[in-house]
């Protein structure tokens, strides 16, 4: 991180606040065990991020709030939104487990891990522009965002 010093007061002023060797991991998942706690809850990413590979994030957090607006609409409970947010969470983990088992099933076809996986991927990608095969590899496709 030090190579960045001296570009400027304010590349400065950030290096002095760095952790030393940063984590940075685009296509990292967290899967938190629980959305919610009183009256405070996780929403969109910060209870399910799937990470880009799965390409669900907006739709997923669009369909989420709605589902959120949905259970608490009604809430009369003397026990306040925390059962409204049970129900929110027990409806929508579920929609968001198997988005999030999609992505980490694509980090494969995304980020190879050795030199056979990225010829194999290559490969494909090749492929994919045959006449015949682009709707095998398509269907294939499919076949695993689907599972």
């Amino acid at each position: 991180m030090r190579e960045f010093s001296g570009l400027g007061a304010a590349m400065d002023r950030l290096l002095k606040v760095c952790p030393e060797d940063p984590y940075d991991d685009v296509v990292a998942q967290i899967v938190m065990p629980g959305w919610h706690r009183g009256r405070v809850t996780l929403v969109g990413d910060a209870c399910g991020a799937v990470s880009l590979l799965a390409g669900q994030g907006g739709s997923l957090a669009i369909a989420g709030a709605t589902l959120l607006g949905e259970v608490l609409g009604p809430v009369t409970s003397p026990q306040g939104i925390s059962p409204a947010l049970d129900v929110f969470e027990q409806r929508w983990r579920h929609v968001v487990e198997v988005a999030q088992t999609s992505g980490r099933r694509a980090a494969a076809t995304f980020l190879p891990a050795g030199r056979a996986q990225r010829f194999l991927r290559r490969w494909v990608i090749r492929a994919a522009n045959v006449p015949g095969i682009d709707r095998l590899v398509a269907r294939q496709i499919l076949r695993t965002i689907a599972k």
